[in-house]
């Protein structure tokens, strides 16, 4: 494994890394887990110098925590795309475009494209390691880290949990491991382009036919202040999940995509939270965020009960 993705990681700087190929999917972005976010105000101080200042650090931080996140997302469409497509996928070789015309540089992508490989460059395989916790408002929390370390890994994920009020604890008998898939629009398709909601029946219908699938969701999203529909997410039985991915991208190609799939923490019903507001949901929204900013965090699980779309 580690000279074929050797080998491919030497053709990217060729080809997929330069200026022939062009893109043929985009980035979908959804955000899946429940809102938490509170909107903050900043005041301007009087002094024109020090406003002035104060102003530029602000947007340099959002712009700075803007462009974090968008790496975030390119970074895992590149490893769901070498791990679920394969190294020869038109899915990699756009994200890895997508990535470049981003500003990633080229060791990121490459790293990205390991870890779905499973690999590290020295060839090493990565480890997956779980942390388990009670964050602020009660909510339990796994996460789940792909290192090549695992005592580096652990030491800053747990120093980042307790320094943001988070105890680690665990957490596991609140959740089952399934397998979960998350399908997206395919962003090709002709105009007039369906819409999710258009291809759910069909999805949901040939899902409960398909053997290993428990549950078809269609799940929430938030897209500037407003919700929409924003995938469909199809719980199966842990070991199935593969299985049922292939036979619904035989029925759904042209029309949906993989925006995700693997094993996941999935909260027992019986052990749900409603989102809630304070002081204490601003508080678990920090730390989800810091959470998805860390490279080694590979998935963070909360019981916090999601939206479905209605």
């Amino acid at each position: 494994m580690a000279s074929n993705a050797a080998h491919f990681l030497r053709s990217c700087s060729l080809s997929v890394l330069g200026k022939s190929i062009t893109p043929s999917t985009s980035i979908s972005h959804t955000f899946l887990r429940p809102t938490l976010r509170s909107h903050f105000s900043t005041t301007t101080t009087i002094l024109s110098g020090h406003s002035r200042w104060s102003k530029i650090k602000h947007d340099k931080g959002k712009n700075d925590k803007r462009k974090s996140a968008e790496y975030s997302k390119i970074s895992r469409e590149i490893i769901t795309a070498a791990k679920v497509e394969g190294v020869d996928s038109l899915r990699l070789k756009a994200a890895l475009e997508l990535g470049k015309k981003a500003g990633m540089t080229k060791a990121t992508m490459e790293n990205a494209v390991r870890k779905g490989l499973g690999i590290t460059a020295e060839g090493v395989e990565y480890q997956l390691i779980t942390i388990e916790c009670i964050g602020p408002g009660s909510v339990a929390l796994i996460i789940d880290c792909l290192t090549d370390n695992k005592l580096r890994t652990m030491q800053e994920v747990k120093y980042l949990l307790k320094e943001n009020g988070a105890t680690v604890t665990p957490t596991s008998y609140l959740f089952s491991r399934r397998g979960r898939i998350l399908l997206t629009l395919n962003p090709n398709l002709p105009e007039p382009q369906p819409t999710l909601m258009d291809v759910f029946e069909e999805v949901f219908e040939k899902a409960m036919e398909t053997a290993g699938v428990e549950d078809v969701e269609a799940m929430e999203s938030e897209a500037n202040g407003e919700s929409e529909l924003g995938g469909i997410i199809v719980t199966t039985h842990p070991l199935l999940v593969g299985a049922v991915m292939k036979d619904l991208m035989a029925a759904f190609s042209s029309k949906l995509k993989v925006e995700k799939m693997g094993m996941e923490w999935v909260p027992n019903e019986d052990t749900m939270v409603e989102p809630g507001n304070g002081p204490d949901w601003c508080k678990l929204d920090e730390i989800l965020d810091k959470l998805e900013e860390h490279d080694d965090i590979h998935g963070v699980y909360t019981n916090v009960r999601p939206k479905k779309a209605s």
